[in-house]
């Protein structure tokens, strides 16, 4: 015999206890089946190290679909916040096309009403706008939400009230 196989059989004929380090169950090492991981594994090592790695393959598949997702997140959040200070700012643009006196930002649900006109004490039209930027810009509908375009839909159908309260 071999001292690998000699040790084994040491530790099995030992009446040594072992505790599991996943499930924290304690037997004896005459219970384990125990192998010289030099020589090719036994039938029954071999097949649990095939399910354990299929295990781990599939853990690493869905880690690395949880990594992409972050990233994605990561980058809408990123944008996001770049779209917010752009709502802020971009009224202050020389091309914005009205004067920042006249603007009133709301943020929700829309991000701007503007008097134009207001500021020289004269209202030609009032303006409602939502700045929307990057990708948002160029979807379909403007990238407006739901309630949005119903808004956008009553300001089209002349549907506008003004009421003193």
């Amino acid at each position: 015999m071999s001292e690998i196989s000699d040790l084994i059989s040491t530790l099995q004929k030992s009446g040594l206890n072992a505790e599991c380090p996943k499930c924290g169950v304690s037997s004896g090492l005459s219970d384990w089946q125990l192998f010289d991981g030099l020589k090719p594994f036994p039938k029954d090592a071999e097949e649990k190290k095939q399910v354990m790695e299929e295990a781990l393959e599939k853990d690493w598949e869905e880690l690395k679909k949880d990594k992409e997702n972050i990233a994605v997140s990561e980058r809408s959040a990123a944008a996001g916040g770049i779209g917010k200070i752009a709502e802020v700012l971009i009224p202050a643009m020389k091309r914005f096309g009205y004067p920042i006196e006249d603007c009133r930002f709301l943020a929700s649900p829309i991000d701007y009403i503007i008097f134009d006109g207001a500021s020289q004490g004269n209202v030609s039209h009032i303006t409602f706008m939502d700045i929307k930027t990057g990708a948002q810009a160029l979807k379909k509908g403007g990238g407006l939400v739901t309630h949005q375009r119903k808004i956008r839909d009553a300001v089209n159908d002349n549907n506008v009230k003004f009421k003193v309260l």
